[in-house]
């Protein structure tokens, strides 16, 4: 019973999230379609009141302009989002495994089915027997 309750708080409170960045992601889009609809009324009234190639090559410019201006926004904001969710999936053991990785990728590249099975087997004898691995150890397997 407590199971199948705390499954149902656990869902409802999923369900809130999810709403919450739905919202969040409706408002963010519907302002940059909002942004493209201002530039491209803008280009149009510029068109329109171009006499000249010249004058519409201005419109064309400034369109342009103003449609990098918003994929560099886009991008720079894709970029926070990136890093935040990379420095929310970073392990703070990070930097052992990346130093360990280093240390035997070459190793590792060259592992034969063999060879992977005994260092597999070696690894749950080490658990089998109780020892408790440090740190090191423990990622030196994973890594391997």
């Amino acid at each position: 019973m407590k199971s199948i309750l705390s499954l149902a708080i656990m869902l409802c409170s999923f369900s809130v999230y999810a709403e919450a960045d739905v919202a969040t992601a409706k408002a963010e889009m519907t302002a940059h379609l909002d942004q493209r609809i201002t530039n491209l009324q803008e280009a149009k009234t510029c068109i329109a009141s171009a006499a000249t190639k010249e004058d519409m090559k201005k419109c064309h410019a400034a369109l342009k302009e103003d449609r990098m201006e918003m994929r560099a926004d886009h991008a720079s904001k894709k970029a926070a989002r990136i890093k935040a969710r990379q420095e929310k999936a970073t392990p703070v053991d990070g930097p052992l495994k990346e130093t360990l990785y280093l240390k035997h990728k070459k190793e590792v590249l060259a592992y034969s089915m063999k060879e992977y099975d005994a260092l597999f087997f070696e690894f749950f004898q080490k658990q089998n027997d109780k020892a408790i691995l440090t740190k090191e150890e423990y990622y030196t397997y994973t890594v391997k």
